[in-house]
């Protein structure tokens, strides 16, 4: 393959590669709002009960059992689900670090293959300058 050719495969691999990683970014940015909406909703949640419980009289005393019941599954089921979202935050974490590695590691195989390019084209244009001067030596030379 030439060298223009690999460095343009290359090149298409690294946007791909960035893509990927705007992706998993994007997942990961999601599950980080989803858990933090759903911690607001903790507090949110233990505010209203500390609220019911200091606004309670002596006909709410029978309903504050059931809305303290209510209250704790429906905050047991959201510190669940943050749990799950943890969980999938942490996988997607190591995706993306694997997915930076690599595309870390297409950047620098990319860096190489345009050093080498610039080096092949700068020996090209030394020895073009090189055989322009060695024919201009000779024309003079045979005069």
């Amino acid at each position: 393959m030439s060298r223009n050719r690999r460095i343009a495969a290359l090149e298409v691999l690294q946007r791909i590669k960035q893509q990927e990683l705007d992706g998993i970014g994007a997942r990961l940015s999601d599950i980080r709002t989803e858990q933090s909406w759903i911690n607001e909703q903790l507090v949110s949640l233990s505010q209203r009960a500390s609220q019911e419980v200091e606004a309670a009289t002596t006909e709410t005393l029978p309903f504050l059992s059931d809305f303290l019941q209510a209250t704790e599954l429906r905050r047991k089921a959201l510190t669940l689900r943050l749990e799950d979202l943890a969980k999938a935050a942490q996988d997607i974490e190591e995706e993306l670090k694997s997915a930076f590695i690599d595309s870390k590691k297409n950047e620098v195989v990319l860096d190489i293959a345009r050093t080498k390019d610039q080096l092949a084209e700068q020996r090209r244009e030394t020895a073009e300058t090189a055989e322009v001067a060695q024919n201009i030596y000779l024309r003079h030379r045979q005069r």
